[in-house]
């Protein structure tokens, strides 16, 4: 049996082997297989439900440290109503639909106006007004598809607020780059309401009543002389500029004054307000806009606010920087003389 003897003498280990257990070939000695099974193990239920199922009864909650819900700063329904009657005006006024068969074709239309936009930018041969129309075009998308992740949420209008707030942004910088006085806006205006499909233009439409809320002298430029024109389909869709966006911050529950956080005058924070603009002349209380009223009344509520001086008759911007600098100075230095345990 030579076969049988030289199996015995491969199976025989060495010192070394014996030393090194892993030196071994695996198939001379197989180890034993290791059970990595576990025993199964709920980790959904707690201890409280487990009994709960095991007696039968009902289980008494802690109602005592139980935190009630966070209070709603806003009417949800309202808000989504009013999102809608937006679109809905567009719908009915401006395309002069009424039910959904069309919005199909509306949405072909525009992929086929819009694509000899894209290839005349990608052959480099497009105009600079058409450059402008490309990215307030990309830019209503973009706020669109940012709209539909926040469709349906707890936070909708508040995060859709935020981000028509920053289309606005980015709009009211491409219009300064023309001038709200420009023809080339009036046109792009014009072929902004002629090609974007309903849900695009309400996008747009409500991007500009936020714009015009800020800036309303500069908007009242780019808009009337196209509103002025009457029944057309560009004066129709514009005309609905003049709606007031929903502002969270004029929320009543969001009003900060509400809520007691005026801190005590040694511990209260600076605030120095500065102009925004330049002081209009013949004028002893220059206007402000609704926001800027509410938001500097605010104010009051986190610390001592005080008022920069406004521009005096006669001199420059610079000459003004200079002076405001010196007087936020002036009141660091009286601050930190009054309250010298909390300097600045």
């Amino acid at each position: 049996m030579p076969f049988v003897r030289k199996r015995k003498a491969e199976l025989e280990r060495t010192d070394f082997e014996i030393e090194h257990d892993y030196a071994k070939h695996p198939s001379l000695e197989p180890k034993e297989a290791k059970d990595f099974k576990r025993e199964r193990k709920d980790i959904l239920f707690s201890e409280i439900e487990e009994s709960a199922q095991d007696s039968g009864s009902d289980v008494e909650l802690d109602i005592e440290s139980t935190k009630p819900p966070p209070k709603m700063t806003y009417h949800r329904q309202k808000i989504e109503a009013q999102f809608k009657e937006t679109e809905k005006l567009i719908l009915t006024k401006v395309f002069g639909i009424f039910d959904s068969d069309h919005r199909v074709e509306l949405d072909s239309k525009f992929n086929e106006e819009y694509k000899p936009v894209k290839a005349r930018i990608q052959a480099g041969t497009a105009s600079s007004k058409v450059v402008i129309l490309n990215m307030v075009v990309e830019c209503m998308i973009n706020l669109h598809a940012s709209c539909l992740s926040v469709k349906g949420t707890d936070l909708e209008a508040l995060k859709r607020r935020i981000f028509i707030d920053k289309a606005s942004q980015v709009l009211r910088l491409r219009f300064s780059e023309i001038g709200h006085e420009s023809k080339i806006l009036h046109w792009i205006h014009i072929k902004i309401v002629d090609m974007l499909p309903p849900y695009l233009l309400a996008l747009y439409i409500d991007t500009l009543s936020s714009l015009r809320s800020k800036i309303p002298e500069l908007l009242k430029h780019s808009l009337e002389p196209i509103i002025q024109q009457g029944t057309t389909k560009a004066a129709i869709a514009l005309g609905l500029t003049t709606r007031k966006p929903w502002d969270p911050l004029t929320a009543s529950p969001m009003n900060v004054l509400k809520q007691k956080l005026v801190p005590n005058s040694a511990n209260a924070p600076l605030i120095i307000r500065i102009p925004s603009r330049p002081n209009i002349q013949n004028s002893a209380t220059p206007p402000q806009m609704r926001r800027f009223r509410t938001w500097n009344s605010q104010l009051n509520a986190f610390g001592v606010v005080q008022n920069a001086p406004n521009q005096a008759p006669g001199q420059t911007i610079s000459e003004y920087c200079h002076f405001v600098v010196h007087t936020v100075r002036n009141m660091v230095r009286k601050h930190n003389v009054s309250f010298y345990l909390g300097k600045m």
